[in-house]
């Protein structure tokens, strides 16, 4: 499950670069042009979204059902978790 968490953060680190090199008007118009180049893009965008979220998740799970600490500790990654997916969601929105 570890392993399966790290391979989606760093699909989506890289397609969050990809998606954040598209902020270049150069870049982003030769992806517009092509059709083919487009269709890569919004997979990227797709992939990129599953592997931000999927983890997220992943680790929310882990949180509820497998923490071993303090309860004060508890509520501090909770809170932890819940800021890091407005930041998820902001950067992919």
């Amino acid at each position: 499950m570890r392993s399966l968490g790290r391979v989606l953060s760093v699909v989506g680190i890289f397609g969050f670069l990809f998606l954040l090199s598209l902020s270049n008007s150069t870049i982003r118009a030769v992806v517009n042009e092509s059709p083919r180049m487009l269709g890569v893009s919004n997979v990227i965008g797709a992939l990129t979204a599953v592997g931000i979220f999927v983890p997220w998740l992943m680790a929310f799970y882990d949180w509820g059902t497998r923490f071993r600490g303090k309860p004060e500790s508890k509520r501090r990654w909770g809170l932890a978790l819940v800021l890091t997916m407005f930041v998820g969601a902001g950067a992919i929105g």
